[in-house]
């Protein structure tokens, strides 16, 4: 587990360290946020025009190169390749700076953050 993830395990007295800066969090006293990420692989269906355009030979050729590639490939990494969440804790201070920016870009600019 790492710094500032929550455990899962009921009745587990680990303290809550926030994943930025460390600080201890207390439950129950509204000093920090538990941040929920999902990432998912880019869930559109595969651009067979591409394919053609780029003389890939066929798409059932393309599909078991990729069945072949991921021969030793762990169940569990092709499901990483696929599907991540992670759940962090974030005190007060650190969720505002971060949740401004969560991409970290350097000019601190907006790209395509959506609440939702």
């Amino acid at each position: 587990m790492s710094q500032g993830e929550q455990s899962e395990t009921p009745g587990d007295e680990s303290p809550i360290l926030c994943a930025r800066c460390l600080r201890l969090l207390k439950p129950g006293r509204g000093e920090f946020f538990v941040v929920q990420i999902e990432a998912v692989a880019d869930p559109s269906p595969p651009d067979l025009d591409w394919y053609e355009e780029h003389n890939h030979d066929s798409t059932r050729r393309s599909y078991e190169e990729l069945v072949e590639q991921l021969k030793d490939v762990s169940e569990q990494e092709a499901k990483d390749q696929v599907f991540r969440r992670l759940e962090i804790s974030l005190c007060n201070d650190c969720f505002s700076t971060w949740f401004e920016n969560p991409a970290g870009n350097r000019d601190g600019d907006d790209v395509d953050n959506r609440e939702i």
